[in-house]
Order: C-alpha cells, then sequence, then structure tokens
C-alpha cells in the first residue's frame, strides 16, 4: 500500500517491549497535513511509545505506520525536559540542528534568530540556559525544533511542568504558531484542558496493550485566546472529553 494525501497512516500497528509486553495494539488511524491532534490517556497507556514511533525513535512490532515527510530533518520534537546545553548559549543550542545537518555557520546564526522570535525570545539569544526561567527554557526547547522548520512537529508533555499561567501562555503561543506554519502536530498531555484548547482532534487511548478508543472533533474557533477558557464552548468540550475518558476507564476496569 502507498501512502495517500494523507500526512501520517497507521495500519493494524502493534508495538511490544520484551521487559513490559504489550504496549499499543492494533492502531488505525490517519493525520492530514495541518492536523492538531492531541494524545490523551491514562500512565502508562502508551502515549509517549505513539509518539516516538512518529519520532522513527521506535518501530512497529507489526502493521504499517507510513509519514509523508520531505527529508529525514523534516520533523521536530519537543521532550518533557528542554535538554539544553549548558555551555552553550540559547542560539547555539537552538541552531544545534542545523549544525549538524552541515548547514554554514552564518545561516545558522540568521535561522536560530527568526525560530528564537517566532517563541518571542528575540533578545534572548546570548543568554546560556542558567539564565532561564523554566517558560523560556521550553520556548528555546520549541525554537530548536522548529528551526529547521518541520512539516511534523512532535511534543511530549513539554508544559507539565510549568506553572499554570506559564503553562497557558504558552499553549496560546503554540496554537497560533500553529494557525501560522500549520505544520501537522502531535502532542501528548495528561490535562484534558490543555488538550481542548490546543487540539483540533483529540485521540483517547485505552488502557494497555492500547487501542484508540474515541477519535473527537473539537468544534472551536481555529484561533484561540486565553479568554476561551471561560467560555460555554470551551466548557461543553470539555465536558464532553470528560464523560469520553470516564466511560473508557470504566470499560478498562471491568
Amino acid at each position: 500500500m502507498t501512502i495517500g494525501p494523507e500526512k501520517i497512516l497507521f495500519q493494524n500497528v502493534h508495538k511490544d517491549f520484551q521487559s513490559t509486553g504489550k504496549v499499543l495494539r492494533d492502531l488505525n488511524f490517519t493525520a492530514e497535513s495541518g492536523d492538531f491532534i492531541v494524545l490523551l490517556g491514562r500512565s502508562g497507556a502508551g502515549k509517549s511509545t505513539l509518539l516516538r514511533l512518529l519520532a522513527g525513535l521506535e518501530h512497529p512490532t507489526s502493521g504499517l505506520l507510513k509519514i509523508n515527510l520531505n527529508s529525514s530533518n523534516d520533523r521536530g520534537y519537543v521532550f518533557q525536559e528542554p535538554h539544553l546545553m549548558p555551555w552553550r548559549t540559547l542560539a547555539e543550542n537552538v541552531g544545534l540542528p542545523l549544525e549538524l545537518m552541515g548547514v554554514a555557520k552564518k545561516e545558522i546564526l540568521a535561522r536560530a534568530e527568526t525560530a528564537l522570535k517566532q517563541v518571542q525570545l528575540p533578545d534572548a539569544g546570548h543568554l546560556k540556559p542558567s539564565e532561564l526561567s523554566g517558560g523560556m527554557k521550553m520556548r528555546a526547547s520549541l525554537a530548536r525544533a522548529l528551526v529547521a522548520e518541520p512539516s511534523l512537529l512532535l511534543l511530549d508533555e513539554p508544559f507539565a511542568a510549568l506553572d499554570e499561567q506559564t503553562r497557558f501562555k504558552l499553549s496560546e503561543d503554540l496554537r497560533e504558531l500553529w494557525f501560522k506554519k500549520r505544520m501537522t502536530v502531535v502532542f501528548v498531555t495528561h490535562s484534558v484542558q490543555e488538550a481542548c484548547f490546543l487540539g483540533n482532534r483529540i485521540l483517547i487511548l485505552s488502557e494497555r496493550p492500547s487501542v484508540i478508543k474515541h477519535d473527537v472533533k473539537i468544534n472551536l474557533p481555529e484561533v484561540r485566546k486565553m479568554d476561551l477558557r471561560t467560555d460555554a464552548s470551551f466548557n461543553n468540550e470539555l465536558k464532553k472529553i470528560y464523560d469520553l475518558l470516564d466511560s473508557t476507564q470504566k470499560a478498562g476496569s471491568v
């Protein structure tokens, strides 16, 4: 089978580990170019494993996984921790993917500065990681993932360790960045609020070995600002997802 217009195709994908057994089973879904998908499920449901499959860090035990990429560098990955090199400046950290690709130093600097502007750190390129707040470090990590201009962006609970106000602000900024650039995004979180605010679709995973129990469209405006969180439409979407999570957990405990 050849992949069609989809950005991502999972067909009967299973993933097992020798140490922990079956993690994912019979995954079937597609993502179109420009989708913003959020993965929800209980701890241990395999959300990060699914993300690692998309990143090419793991491979399916069986089944078909296809991703339309322009090159091997056409995906960015933002981890739970920023993983910035303490001896490098922010610009040098952000430019590292380009350095590994053999891009000329002058171009690296220019593109790193552009990426830092995109995450609202235009004047921080000379700083070292020790001089940054937690929120600034995560912005830098996002800039590093964006510097090669990937068409697929993968994020594994990047805001989990931040205070709520910073988390809300970064979610708003990420959503705005997606709206402007229209890359395909897959985002892992445990927060239903974060999932509803960010995603156009939410995939809810069952208990292990996990299947996609629900594939839910989020009916909210494309442009989302902070005041949306107090709107009745947002609360309706929250209730919808909480109810589906509750039914999924009850089904898994039977």
